[in-house]
């Protein structure tokens, strides 16, 4: 069933900033359009365009677990701060945008726009007369402008993000926003004008280039943009899709379009009596398509909508793996799309040799962890340390490998998938655990975000009830694990009963620790 019309993004123009933008967005690419009619501005993003430098100043070398208890134990935040959260400060590794497009020459004053979900084709008018639709094809990176006769005179302005050229000076960031684009100085990009086609490409570093291209073909425009390994690659493939778009007409892709997104609403529905909270989980339905596409990178913090308003995006466009992440793709377990949330797993599993080597680095142990936030490649960028560098988000992660299994059922994703992810975790959390006076393991520091941000108070009398109640889901459900591949030993139901029964106070329920409550 296709979402009711309440659930439409519908905005009056002009339309003054990004974040107030009708969003597109096919998994590959993603568009916000903004600004007045007459100066339409069409923002581009590619999913998983990051730039990977890391600064020369590379993580500390006492970036470690152990320096990290040491410090908390001592309660010495100023050292804390400057070894494990000042490196978020540094402006990269960083998503970053592709660039804008600006459409000139359409009429002046108010409008409205509208998003249908339904058919994922945007709409913009004027007195009730359409005069744009705008889609991005699903399948492919091309986005395609629909304009009437009357206005095939427009014209169409490629630009270039304001990543600067390596004179301005290095600008302080912050944890939140680390600063302008402008200091990522990046080389030149090269001008691309061929066959009626305008744009750039941009080589971004040693691994990475892309190239934003469009071409007019009457009152239809076409645009795209291509990442690769190298400018001359990465040219090369947006010219073929730019040519394979015109040859094939905006009209047959429109229908191929519409038929994926048929399909895609064909698989759940969802009747409320609340119009707010019904809208709210189509429009969770539209973001998690129009930001996952299968071999794709999956979404980060702001999915494949960065800011545009030439700064470094917030928190840098990164993996939040202390829940963020996790959040942003658990949609799929009530809508019936397995093939989006397997985009995050299939990500997560990628990154199975960066994660047992920063076990070994950072925690000291075997087995594997990611860090909580971390880049594209789960690099660790640091970022308060009590949740950045928490060794029970992990679990999280594992979490979305079983809620998959248990969705669709499949027997080899558990066994060839979810017990190796999960024991691996348990390899590097075991050897964590600490035998506390009572017997109970404990981890050397607990956390629970963000309570006390990131003062010395935010170190938590081990264990705090977000740690506990994580690892007893990890070891219960090795258990269950070990039940369904019918290979029962006892060990983890062994380890799960050493841990502590989560706190409670007999007035005011559940705490945060043992010797703290919620108020």
């Amino acid at each position: 069933m296709l979402p009711p019309k309440h659930c439409n993004i519908n905005l009056t123009g002009p339309i003054p900033r990004w974040d107030e933008a009708i969003p597109l967005g096919n998994g590959i690419l993603g568009s916000l359009f903004w600004g007045p009619m007459e100066h339409l501005r069409i923002s581009v993003d590619i999913a998983g365009l990051w730039l990977r430098r890391r600064p020369e100043e590379e993580l500390d070398k006492e970036f470690t677990y152990a320096k990290l208890v040491e410090l908390a134990r001592k309660g010495d935040v100023a050292e804390t701060r400057r070894i494990f959260d000042t490196p978020y400060a540094r402006p990269t590794p960083t998503k970053i945008p592709a660039g804008h497009l600006f459409l000139d020459g359409l009429p002046q004053g108010s409008y409205q726009a509208s998003l249908d979900l339904g058919t994922a084709v945007a709409s913009f008018s004027q007195n009730g007369t359409t005069i744009l639709r705008a889609f991005l094809c699903m399948g492919r990176p091309i986005g395609v402008l629909m304009l009437p006769e009357a206005y095939r005179n427009v014209t169409l302005a490629v630009e270039r993000p304001s990543f600067g050229n390596g004179t301005q000076a290095a600008e302080a960031g912050n944890s939140v926003s680390p600063g302008s684009l402008q200091q990522l100085a990046l080389p030149d990009a090269i001008p691309e004008t061929e066959d009626g086609m305008i744009g750039f490409s941009q080589k971004v570093d040693d691994r990475t280039a892309y190239s934003l291209l469009c071409k007019k073909c009457g009152a239809t425009l076409y645009y795209t943009a291509v990442q690769a390994e190298s400018v001359e690659k990465a040219s090369r493939l947006a010219k073929l899709e730019l040519c394979a778009a015109e040859d094939m007409s905006a009209e047959k892709l429109l229908q191929q379009h519409k038929r994926w997104w048929r399909q895609y609403w064909g698989k759940s529905s969802l009747q409320l009596p609340d119009e707010t909270l019904e809208q709210l989980w189509y429009r969770a339905n539209y973001f998690l398509a129009a930001g996952s596409e299968p071999g794709n990178a999956p979404m980060p913090l702001q999915g494949v909508w960065c800011a545009d308003d030439d700064q470094l995006p917030p928190w840098k466009g990164d993996y939040h793996n202390d829940l963020n992440t996790q959040f942003t793709y658990c949609h799929y377990l009530t809508a019936n799309h397995p093939e989006q949330g397997k985009v995050f797993l299939d990500y997560l599993w990628s990154l199975c040799p960066q994660a047992a080597k920063f076990a070994r680095a950072f925690y000291g142990t075997a087995g594997e962890c990611l860090p909580s936030v971390m880049d594209i490649d789960g690099g660790a960028l640091g970022g308060w340390p009590m949740y950045s560098l928490s060794p029970t988000n992990q679990i999280w992660l594992c979490q979305m490998f079983y809620e998959y299994y248990r969705l669709t059922g499949d027997k080899e994703f558990l066994r060839t998938r979810v017990e190796p992810y999960f024991t691996a975790t348990a390899a590097c959390l075991e050897e964590l655990l600490q035998e506390g006076l009572d017997g109970k393991l404990v981890l050397p520091v607990s956390s629970s975000p963000e309570i006390h941000d990131d003062e010395a108070a935010s170190w938590l009398t081990p264990n705090s009830n977000y740690d506990l109640a994580l690892l007893h889901y990890l070891f219960h459900t090795l258990v269950q694990i070990e039940y369904q591949l019918g290979n029962p030993r006892g060990y983890w139901h062994a380890m799960e009963a050493k841990l502590a029964p989560l706190s409670v106070d007999t007035e005011t329920g559940l705490m945060l620790s043992p010797n703290e409550t919620l108020q």
